[in-house]
This record gives C-alpha cells, sequence and structure tokens, in this order.
C-alpha cells in the first residue's frame, strides 16, 4: 500500500492460512489440506501488526487446488522466501 503498510494478497482464486511459526520440515501436504484458508490478506506491514516475521509458515491453496508452503526467511524491503510446492 505504501512505505509502511503492506500486505500478502492472494491472487486468482488463491487462498492463504498462517500457520505460526512450526518447523518447516514438518508441515506435510496433509497438514496443508486441513488448514483453515481464507482469502483475506495477511498483514505484512512496518508495524507490530506485521505477521509476516522470520521463521512464519504461510499455506497456500491455488485457484485450481493444488498446495504450496511458504516460510519467511528475511522480512524488510524484499521478502525473502523458502516454498515448497505440491500436486
Amino acid at each position: 500500500v505504501d512505505g509502511t503498510v503492506r500486505y500478502l494478497v492472494p491472487q486468482g482464486g488463491a487462498m492463504l492460512a498462517h500457520l505460526g511459526q512450526p518447523t518447516f520440515d514438518a508441515v506435510s501436504r496433509q497438514t496443508l489440506s486441513t488448514a483453515a484458508y481464507t482469502a483475506s490478506p495477511i498483514d505484512g506491514s512496518a508495524t507490530g501488526a506485521n505477521a509476516l516475521v522470520a521463521g512464519s509458515v504461510i499455506a497456500v491453496r491455488t485457484g485450481s487446488g493444488r498446495y504450496a508452503k511458504l516460510k519467511i526467511d528475511s522480512y524488510g524491503y524484499n521478502l525473502g522466501i523458502t516454498w515448497v510446492t505440491y500436486k
């Protein structure tokens, strides 16, 4: 939105679920298939409301029903992530 207010916004029918800070490798496709997804953006603002802190894991369900998981590695001007996709 601006230099302070930012969001991770799902596009193209995708939905997101913030899973907290679990061990990334322990988040399985089964875990992703049962997550509580929403089309709402996740707050990534440069404020205390930022939910995209290092170590956070975000589940993704695409508009075509596929799954992915994202781990936030670093937060700043650029968002550093690790991701895994599933068929």
